[in-house]
């Protein structure tokens, strides 16, 4: 121990600073593919493409992410909010197949629930999701029905576009 914090004021006596050099290393970058089950934690099927196609419903849990390493529970698929007692449901998209839940950054994405909680939230018109960022949750609100249609076939390729390429650094959110 010492009291000083001037490194050229400490008893020299019983230190040792290191001056190398770090070695250069190989480093091998690889696709983030499956090549068996096993790669999709045993909670879902590797298809041909390379993707995990995640197991739902089974026993109460759906499994989500590339890996299908993140387990959503049933009891967890609607969330209740602490200040004003709303609630919010996972978003099931017909669109994206039997039972996919709209996730981002292997989290689903939570719909507020009219008429529940807050009650100076104009719900009619609105739209407010709860989506994660990759450190953190944030609410997204969509006001005068300018998220209604992102529902639709009609924008079934941007929407899904839009998630699946979602950064939190490139939209500022994090």
């Amino acid at each position: 121990q010492t009291g000083v914090f001037d490194i050229e004021e400490v008893n020299q006596m019983n230190w040792e600073v290191w001056q190398g050099v770090i070695e250069t290393t190989d480093v091998r970058i690889t696709c983030n593919e499956c090549n068996d089950n096993e790669d999709c934690n045993l909670n879902g099927e590797c298809k041909r493409d390379g993707s995990c196609d995640c197991s739902k419903d089974i026993d109460g849990r759906t499994f989500l992410g590339p890996h299908c390493e993140v387990i959503l529970k049933d009891n967890c698929r609607t969330i209740i909010g602490e200040r004003y007692n709303e609630s919010y449901s996972v978003i099931d998209i017909d669109w994206l197949g039997s039972g996919q839940v709209w996730e981002a950054y292997n989290r689903p994405i939570y719909k507020y629930n009219l008429g529940s909680g807050n009650p100076s939230f104009d719900g009619t018109d609105d739209l407010l999701l709860l989506m994660y960022s990759g450190s953190r949750w944030f609410g997204l609100h969509f006001i005068d029905g300018a998220g209604v249609n992102i529902f639709t076939e009609e924008y079934r390729e941007s929407t899904t576009y839009a998630i699946k390429n979602y950064h939190a650094f490139w939209d500022e959110v994090y």
